[in-house]
């Protein structure tokens, strides 16, 4: 099952993957705008950690240059090109004063990137990880699938368990509070997983 989804990763950075299996915790930052300055401080961050943004970084203004920050983008299907990249604005001045950046493009065709895209690290979608055995994509619209935050989630523990690294994996603002649901995603089965599995949850 494990040799399966090894493909995943012949797109993403050895400085990346190499970052994730030393990381003490990977902390994946929900774009909910109930978050505040003082979660952040709470979880006491550090250089052994890897913060985790997601599409636009609603959060930005939450972010420390001086961590590992990875801030993954996924595939706009319907528009083309990706949510939140290329990085404008603030986004775009970020990785200029953070040498510890990382970007990741979620989905799409790697092959028909402009090559303004192809230094960055790619994750095709619909790969076979274990947190994703089971997925209803049957009862969900067209091209429904994993929320973005939980296909990270299933990316994460996969590679904690190919790399047998014993990082821990928490979720931030991924919960009730504050957020939107949109309805391509399985809530229920995503909620599930969650609640069953040895992610660590910081409730709002």
């Amino acid at each position: 099952m494990l040799s399966a989804a090894q493909q995943s990763l012949e797109r993403l950075s050895p400085e990346l993957l190499a970052r994730i299996e030393a990381s003490r915790r990977i902390v994946l930052l929900a774009n909910n705008p109930a978050i505040t300055r003082e979660h952040i401080d709470a979880l006491a961050l550090g250089p052994d950690d890897l913060v985790v943004s997601f599409n636009k970084c609603r959060n930005r203004a939450l972010l420390r240059r001086q961590l590992h920050n990875l801030f993954i983008h996924r595939h706009n299907y319907r528009k083309g090109g990706y949510f939140g990249f290329p990085y404008k604005g603030w986004l775009r001045l970020f990785p200029w004063f953070n040498q510890r950046f990382h970007s990741v493009l979620l989905g799409g065709d790697a092959d028909s990137l402009p090559e303004s895209h192809r230094g960055v690290s790619f994750l095709p979608l619909r790969q076979p990880f274990p947190a994703l055995e089971g997925y209803p994509y049957e009862m969900l619209p067209t091209r429904g699938g994993p929320s973005t935050g939980f296909y990270a989630v299933a990316f994460f523990d996969y590679v904690k368990r190919l790399k047998q690294a014993d990082y821990e994996i928490v979720l931030v603002g991924f919960s009730d509070e504050g957020g939107s649901f949109w309805d391509g995603h399985a809530w229920d089965f995503e909620r599930e997983w969650t609640r069953s599995s040895g992610v660590t949850v910081i409730k709002l």
